[in-house]
């Protein structure tokens, strides 16, 4: 991170900022749980950009233009310890977009219509 510019990193945080204040207006239910990973900084420890959703690591992208949605799989991939990688990712004037591997998503999905179905 050392190498970003400051406007880069000003405008990550933001992202971050606007993706946790979508969680929490969106699941509630973890709204005292959730907050940005770089509240809680331990040198030499990964931490995910937002925290506070049990089993996901989130990669939050926040661009101008295109979204590098690979890239952050890939950094997810690398640092996650071990939750299932989700990247949230929106560009000016656009809409949060999320994103994960097919091969997490699909059991995820299934597993979700599965206790819909038995409700």
């Amino acid at each position: 991170r050392s190498s970003m510019g400051r406007k880069s990193r000003d405008k990550g945080a933001r992202g971050e900022r606007e993706w946790r204040d979508e969680v929490i207006a969106n699941m509630p239910e973890f709204s005292e749980s959730v907050r940005r990973g770089s509240e809680q900084r331990i040198p030499g420890l990964k931490i995910c950009d937002v925290e506070g959703v049990p089993g996901i690591w989130f990669e939050v992208k926040r661009t101008s233009t295109r979204a590098p949605i690979m890239p952050g799989l890939r950094q997810g991939e690398r640092d996650t310890d071990g939750r299932k990688v989700v990247v949230a990712s929106r560009v000016d004037r656009g809409s949060w977009v999320v994103s994960m591997r097919a091969s997490e998503w699909f059991p995820m999905f299934s597993a979700w219509l599965r206790e819909r179905e038995s409700k």
